[in-house]
């Protein structure tokens, strides 16, 4: 399949309904808000300095899709980042309150790490979004 197929796929998903839910994408707000400000500055400066309306709002535009695709990015790297020292944390949490030798007499109760950690993994992997309530 190529990059092209590929690309008209996605775009024949998109609906309006995904325009619905919006808010619930992770780091949206961020993304949104600093692509405001960036893009006001950014074309309020290129106005400032050139005085010409039409070079400002082209860079206003250009400014608010930079600034906006930047920080969710970088917003979406740092919600990863903290996921995975989450899970580091936990397991290694998990390791150290598991003895690795089961008590005597009480064998049956002994759960291995690895079973504990694959428990651990399945809860801690990354959220869907909240199901939508019918009405």
């Amino acid at each position: 399949m190529s990059t092209w197929e590929r690309y008209k796929e996605a775009f024949q998903r998109l609906s309006w309904d995904d325009l619905d839910h919006v808010e619930r994408m992770p780091c949206f707000r961020d993304g949104f808000l600093y692509g405001l400000t960036g893009a006001f500055v950014l074309g309020g400066l290129r106005f400032l300095q050139k005085g010409r309306v039409l070079s400002a709002c082209n860079w206003t535009v250009g400014g608010f899709v930079v600034f906006s695709i930047a920080s969710r990015q970088l917003c979406l790297y740092q919600r990863r980042e903290q996921l995975r020292r989450m899970n580091i944390t936990f397991k290694d949490s998990i390791e150290r309150r598991t003895p690795h030798v089961p008590p005597k007499g009480r064998s049956e109760d002994f759960v291995p790490t690895s079973e504990l950690v694959a428990a651990a993994e399945e809860k801690l992997s990354p959220v869907a979004a909240p199901p939508t309530e019918e009405k």
